[in-house]
Parts: structure tokens; sequence; C-alpha cells
């Protein structure tokens, strides 16, 4: 086995997580603009079962979080990711040659599954690589994510706004994609040096019980946040063309650039959070949550400054709260702790579709009218603030667990 030991290959492997990251984020999003291509194709009565397929595959992303991260404290988590991509690729083929509504469930539940196996193994192997710059090396890694988001919306928009073109094409072709990807990383990434056990310290033990507790309170508050995260992508569709006339192209490019200003935003916060970690994540999220309610109050030449404002911060909280929760506890168990954290935000966040498919078909002939969406928008800017209760509890936690040293989880 070979480990990442110099400069040139952790920045190798780091570039190779944040490509990964990218892979993951383009097929969680890719359908957000092909929801009414769906519906026809299939011949759905409700736009909310369209949107439900990307509730199935977030459900199946995060489920599996808790024994994928399990295996990543056992198992090489190398060679987890690279299977994992393999498997988010398949399901995107079998989507685009999938001949009833019942097989594309099936297909967006493979590619769930192995987007599953992300989250849990990167996030630990890159905290692996840098333990000392935790939230400078996970800004780095979510440049990918960000590149990620934009691409997936923005490709399938503009392949599926293309004429003669099917939604299946950019499935298919995505997918393809994907499965190149896999295979360049399993031959050019390196293992993470496991980190000594002298390197946690006794800051680094959690005390069970009461801190456990705290931990799981931190995920449910944070899960409100993820509720909105993942709703916000499917609402601004059914938003964007129904109530200012966009196409799938036009959506699927503004949608995209609401994530594509992470790439700055990601490294630069994620950075600046090593000074002040608490601090920083608390600002990010009140000024998203200050966006996300203006949104459907923009005029139509506004609403991509608005979008990018919004993902400029919403995104920039993932990794600072990512490397909170990192360095809360000590790497042979990094794996699971966070497998639940995502496990228990993501299948909460995963309803955001399907909630956000049901808010468009009960608004029946007002969704052409864009006030007409502005007490969702409101709603989901005040689930981020709340959300904001984690931060201290987190806090707690860490500090808590510093002057009363016990087992690790």
């Amino acid at each position: 086995m070979r480990y990442a030991e110099t400069r040139r290959e952790k920045a190798i492997t780091l570039l190779g997580l944040g490509a990964l990251h990218a892979y993951t984020h383009i097929f969680q999003v890719a359908i957000v603009p092909l929801y009414f291509h769906i519906q026809s194709d299939f011949k759905l009565p409700t736009a909310a079962l369209a949107t439900l397929l990307a509730t199935i595959q977030n459900v199946f992303y995060y489920g599996f979080s808790i024994p994928f991260g399990v295996l990543a404290d056992r198992w090489s988590r190398k060679q987890l990711l690279a299977l994992g991509l393999v498997l988010n690729s398949v399901g995107f083929i079998g989507l685009a040659y999938a001949p009833s509504y019942a097989w594309a469930i099936v297909a967006v539940a493979v590619a769930g599954i192995g987007g599953s196996f992300y989250h849990p193994a990167a996030t630990a192997m890159v905290v692996q690589l840098y333990p000392e710059r935790p939230g400078w090396a996970l800004g780095r890694a979510g440049i990918g994510a960000a590149l990620g988001f934009f691409f997936g919306p923005w490709y399938a928009g503009l392949r599926a706004g293309e004429v003669g073109v099917s939604w299946r094409t950019p499935c298919l072709e995505l997918g393809i994609f994907g499965l190149l990807g896999a295979v360049a990383f399993a031959l050019t990434a390196r293992e993470a040096k496991p980190i000594e056990e002298a390197h946690h310290h006794e800051t680094h033990r959690l005390k069970a019980g009461s801190v456990l507790a705290v931990f799981l309170i931190v995920a449910l508050a944070f899960s409100l946040r993820d509720f909105c995260g993942a709703s916000m992508s499917s609402i601004t569709s059914l938003f964007l063309q129904k109530a200012h006339g966009f196409g799938a192209r036009g959506t699927g490019l503004l949608i995209g650039l609401m994530f594509l200003v992470a790439v700055a935003a990601n490294p630069i916060l994620g950075a600046w959070s090593d000074r002040n970690r608490y601090r920083w994540a608390a600002w990010v999220l009140l000024v998203a949550a200050a966006m996300v309610a203006t949104v459907p109050w923009l005029p139509r030449e506004m609403l991509w400054l608005g979008l990018s404002i919004y993902g400029f911060f919403m995104l920039a909280s993932y990794p600072i709260v990512e490397a909170a929760l990192m360095e809360s506890v000590p790497d042979r168990v990094r794996g699971r702790v966070f497998g639940v954290f995502v496990m228990i935000g993501g299948l909460i966040g995963s309803v955001g579709p399907w909630a956000m498919g049901a808010v468009y078909d009960h608004l029946g002939a007002r969704a052409i009218q864009t006030a007409s969406y502005g007490p969702t928008y409101l709603a989901l800017a005040g689930l981020i603030l709340i959300s904001l209760i984690g931060l201290p509890l987190l806090r707690w936690a860490t500090r808590y667990a510093a002057k009363h040293p016990a087992s690790a989880v």
C-alpha cells in the first residue's frame, strides 16, 4: 500500500478527492432541470413524482452513510471512493435506459448508494492528509463540490435543451464520464497515511452519554440547513421555469451558477475559519438565510446575483462545520461519526425535493405568480436560522470532551 508521503503526492490525492467531490454532486443534482422532461416522458400526473426521484436518490445517498462510514474506518478509503463512483455512474447509465418510472427509481437508488461512499470516507481522508489545517484542506476539496453542483444542472439542462436530444442523453454521458473518473482516481491517488494515536491528544476524546446526545442534537439542527439546501435547487428550478419562463437550459445555468461561486467561497472561507471556526459558521449561515428570503422578490435580471450570493455563503458553511466536527473526534472513528452526521442531516434533507414538488403542485394556477413562492422561500430561510443552534452545542461538546476525557467513540 502506497501512502501519500510527499507534498506532491498529498496535493495530487487532494486534487483527486476534489474531483470525486465534483462527480458525486454532479450526479446528485443533474436531474434537477429535467423534472418536466421526466414528467412528460413517463406521463406522470404530478411534478412531485418527478422530484420524488431526487428524493429517493438522496435517501439512498444518505441512508447508507453509517455502514460506509464504519467501512471507511476499517478498510481502504481510496478503494471505497473509487468503488462508490463506479456504482454512482452505473446508476445514471441505468437511468438513461430506464423503460419505466419503476426502473428509474431503481436506477436512482443505485446511484444514491454509490454516492453514499463519498462523504464519510473522503472527509476523514482529507483531514487525515492535512490534520493541522482541516478547514483549509476541506475548503479546497469543496471546490470540487462547487464545480459539480454547477456542472451537473448546467450540462443536463444544456443537452436536454438541444433540439432532438432526450433528457436521457446527458444522464448516459455523465455516467460514462463518471466511470472514466473512477479509473483515473484509482490510478493516481494514494492512501492517506494513518495518523498516530498520539496526535489526537486527550482533547480529541469523547465522553459517551451526554456528549453523544448533544452530537445527535447537533446533527438534527444542521439537518434543517440540509433540508433547505436540498430544497433550494428543486423549488428554484420549478420557480424559474413556471414563474419566470426559463427553459431547461437557462434554468440549469442559473442553478449551476448558484453553486459555481463556491469555487471561491469554499477555499477562502474554509481557510479563514481555521482562525475562528464558529464565528465564521454563524456569519455565512446568517447571510445565506437572508438571501433565501429575498429570492422570489428579486427582478428577473437580478436573480443570478441573488442566487450566487446565497450559494457563496451557504456552500461555505459545509467545509466549516465539517472541520469543526472532525476536530472533535479522533481519526480512527471519523468515518463513522461523520456517517451518522451525514445520515441524519441527509435523510431529513432528502425530503426536500419531493416536498418542493408537492408545494408546486399545491400552487396550481398560482404557480406562474412570483409572489406565490414567497412563503416557501421564507420558511426555508427560517430553517437555516434555527439550524444555528447546532453551533453552540457543537462548541460545548468539544470543550466538555476536553475537560472530561474518556474512551473515544
